[in-house]
């Protein structure tokens, strides 16, 4: 514990500003997952953090993740997804299955978040699990079929 905080000390302004912002909406997702935030933090300070990188952001989400018990792949990839849209970059998250496995025989699930078209979050194990059609993607196609199309 000592350890992390020097760390957190060490880094500038802005990287605890935003691990800071990490830590709190992970919390959240946390909870929310077994509403947005609130103005939690001062309006000048999010103004500011607007520009940073995506890489700050992904960063922050994964050092706040890899401290905060019960963050998982979901969480995370809300919580960056949340950092992110509201910065004004395009980030979609993406939620993928694989086989059964164990012995229950029962699904697994991942998710990741995929911002300017490559995985930021949850990319190191997606590659196992086959990506499901999102919502809109489903009913454009059903939108656009012979049945609904009246031909």
């Amino acid at each position: 514990m000592i350890g992390t905080l020097s760390r957190i000390a060490r880094l500038d302004s802005d990287r605890r500003w935003l691990l800071a912002e990490a830590v709190v909406i992970l919390a959240a997702m946390n909870v929310l997952v077994r509403a947005q935030p609130a103005g939690w933090i001062h309006r000048r300070r999010i103004k500011r953090l607007r520009s940073a990188p995506s890489d700050s952001i992904v960063w922050a989400v994964r050092a706040a993740a890899g401290h905060l018990p019960g963050s998982t792949c979901l969480t995370s990839a809300l919580t960056a997804h949340m950092m992110l849209t509201r910065r004004g970059y395009a980030a979609v998250v993406r939620f993928g299955v694989a086989p059964p496995g164990g012995r229950r025989g029962t699904p697994l699930f991942h998710a990741w978040l995929e911002c300017d078209g490559r995985a930021v979050i949850g990319a190191e194990s997606r590659e196992s699990y086959r990506a499901l059609e999102s919502c809109s993607a489903t009913a454009a196609r059903i939108a656009n079929s012979t049945a609904f199309a009246g031909r």
